[in-house]
């Protein structure tokens, strides 16, 4: 591989600022690039597989916790009291 000598410093303080080699540097960047594009084509491709099912369960879930939150205590969200109370 060749690159320019801008380019070659540029790499070779980034490895060292993160104590590495510049092969380990460039290897990491490389595969951290890779793991990106295969995880946005993962992501598309269970949305494309499995997007009604996720939002219908989203769905479902939204209504579980409003229910939750409506049969609880129906005071708890209350305003606290400003009546005083006579000793």
């Amino acid at each position: 591989m060749r690159i320019d000598s801008d380019s070659l410093e540029s790499i070779k303080e980034r490895a060292a600022a993160r104590d590495m080699t510049v092969q380990e540097y460039v290897v990491t960047t490389l595969q951290r690039d890779e793991f990106v594009e295969r995880f946005k084509a993962a992501f598309r491709e269970t949305m494309e597989l499995y997007g009604d099912v996720l939002a219908e369960a989203d769905a479902a879930d939204r209504v579980e916790a409003a229910a939750q939150h409506t049969d609880g205590d129906a005071d708890t969200d209350a305003p606290p009291s400003t009546e005083s109370v006579a000793a």
